[in-house]
């Protein structure tokens, strides 16, 4: 599960103000500099679709080392929930759903102004690996055919994958905050199996594998310390 990455962000939190604290009484300073960040994260494309990833508006969180005004290193927590209870409902079933779970691991370069005493605007392209976990799915149907009533059961685990992300960032910042946005695209692939069983004894499993694109824009604020 990706939500085990997040223990990652402690190493590079802990890294980064030891360089920082060093920095601070070093003749020789990197300008290395520590933020932390959180905000909303708006799927896109097949990620959002219904039909396909069905993710809904979620959250992040990370945290991110930058070197003088370019090089930079960003870990970062995603969580979307899913749409899928609700599509099974209008349906006439019943079920459940879990998150979209995620940890990004980005680098990449700032090219922009450097501020002076005011805000500073700067774009970077980003490029790394998505750790991600697809939802867990359990819902019901139950069908009439003439007189027999059935009751359809499905079950899909949730499992992982890891795939190449990329994408680009926008930000602004002004004294020690910063607000941006950022857009990440990648097509991990999934190795699922569902089990299907009903009320009239038949089970079956089936198994395969999916990719999918898991695109979103994130929307976030931080503190520079």
């Amino acid at each position: 599960m990706p939500l085990r990455y997040i223990w990652l962000t402690v190493p590079l939190i802990l890294f980064a103000i030891s360089l920082h604290a060093q920095d601070s009484t070093n003749d020789n300073p990197t300008n290395l500099s520590f933020n932390i960040y959180g905000g909303a994260v708006m799927p896109t494309g097949e990620y959002f679709d219904q039909n396909i990833g069905a993710a809904k508006i979620g959250f992040c969180f990370g945290a991110r080392v930058v070197r003088g005004t370019g090089f930079f290193l960003d870990a970062g927590y995603l969580s979307n929930p899913t749409s899928l209870k609700e599509a099974v409902s209008s349906n006439g079933g019943s079920g459940t759903s879990g998150n979209w779970k995620s940890f990004l691991l980005l680098g990449g370069f700032k090219i922009g102004t450097s501020g002076g005493n005011g805000p500073a605007f700067s774009i970077a392209p980003v490029v790394g690996a998505i750790f991600v976990s697809s939802p867990n799915v359990d819902y019901s149907v139950t069908e009439t055919f003439q007189s027999l009533t059935v009751t359809e059961h499905y079950s899909t685990a949730s499992v992982s994958s890891t795939a190449l992300a990329y994408g680009g960032m926008i930000e602004l910042k002004a004294k020690h905050i910063m607000l941006g946005a950022r857009l990440v695209s990648s097509n991990p692939t999934f190795h699922y199996s569902t089990h299907y069983s009903s009320s009239t004894g038949a089970q079956s499993t089936s198994s395969g594998s999916l990719t999918r694109g898991v695109s979103f824009i994130q929307l976030m604020a931080g503190y520079e310390f």
